[in-house]
């Protein structure tokens, strides 16, 4: 009996675990990160103006980022591995951030996202000094930019078919 009593009691604590883990593409729709992003969403992606965007999983495929800053440069992809709300209006994120053909590079991210806007508050490369603390580039002491979220659909389908023809190398 004592057994049975044991078993019910570990079956329900770890399946209490995993009802608190939410998939990461609900806690991307719950702040609203699907879709296209950019600083000046009626400008063409730059270097001063990145475009960013977050891509649906098909199926149980990964979250994934894509940044680009526009023509002579690498868009970077980022495959979204973990996320956890921390308040309200901020989430933390792990990610891998593909670097070149072969490497890449786990990061530690926290984003400020509020009525369509987004902002990078921390970014902290595994093994490394982080490089954005509370919202400011620290080899700069620049402010990391403010995102705003595009509702155009033909941009997020524009920025959809620039990725397919310029991507990191692979």
């Amino acid at each position: 009996m004592r057994v049975c009593a044991a078993f019910v009691a570990v079956f329900a604590f770890l399946t209490s675990a995993a009802a608190r883990e939410r998939p990461i593409a609900k806690i991307f729709e719950q702040f609203g990160l699907f879709g296209t992003w950019a600083i000046n969403c009626e400008r063409k992606p730059s270097v001063d103006n990145p475009r960013v965007t977050v891509v649906k999983p098909r199926g149980r495929g990964p979250v994934i980022e894509k940044d680009d800053a526009g023509p002579g440069t690498y868009a970077n992809r980022y495959t979204i591995v973990s996320a956890t709300p921390l308040t309200a209006d901020t989430v933390e994120v792990n990610v891998l951030y593909r670097i070149g053909k072969e490497h890449t590079q786990a990061q530690k991210q926290i984003w400020f996202v509020r009525a369509g806007n987004w902002r990078t508050l921390f970014n902290k490369p595994k093994g490394d000094s982080a490089r954005v603390k509370n919202g400011i580039v620290v080899g700069s002491g620049a402010e990391t930019p403010v995102l705003h979220k595009c509702s155009d659909a033909s941009l997020t389908h524009q920025a959809a078919l620039l990725w397919r023809t310029r991507h990191s190398p692979e």
